[in-house]
């Protein structure tokens, strides 16, 4: 019990490390929007849709660090050396990933209406190469999106089947 004493120091500059970087890429993402605000109200030509878009990129970007931040404070926070170490960690990365999945649908459901207005006076052929990229990247996201649920109910299952060979070895 008191070698893990000795950890706790190192821990806690580890904690603090993790806090100070996520503090620093904030405050850089941050002043980059402040900076593209400028930026794009410098070009008056600059189509509506590109200003939503910037918009959107920079308010996406923060919600997808603070589910980072959380991932790795949760981890941070998991005492490693009890049994469900390992099982807490799961549920947080998966919780992570969740999340993840459902800020991307959102981000596709709020980058169409724009992609439809910008493309909305480009030839039909252009347009259908559009559509069939949209669709395609869709159906990739959503491919990979069970692949990593399914992924997640493997590694469940596996961790089940190791803790209970590992309470029938310990009987």
């Amino acid at each position: 019990m008191e070698t893990l004493n000795l950890y706790a120091p190192v821990v806690d500059i580890y904690k603090s490390a993790v806090k100070a970087s996520f503090d620093a890429l904030s405050t850089f993402t941050d002043q980059s929007e402040e900076l593209t605000g400028k930026l794009l109200e410098s070009v008056p030509s600059l189509p509506e849709e590109g200003k939503k878009f910037a918009s959107l990129y920079f308010s996406e970007s923060k919600k997808g660090q603070a589910l980072l931040k959380k991932l790795v404070e949760t981890n941070l926070d998991i005492d490693w050396m009890a049994q469900e170490a390992p099982q807490k960690s799961l549920e947080a990365l998966e919780k992570f990933n969740k999340g993840v999945f459902k800020e991307a649908a959102v981000i596709q459901k709020e980058v169409k209406p724009l992609v439809d207005k910008v493309t909305e006076q480009l030839p039909k052929e252009v347009k259908e190469l559009v559509e069939y990229s949209e669709e395609a990247v869709k159906s990739g996201s959503e491919k990979l999106q069970e692949n990593v649920i399914q992924g997640f109910e493997t590694a469940k299952k596996s961790l089940a089947d190791i803790s209970a060979t590992g309470k029938k070895a310990s009987k």
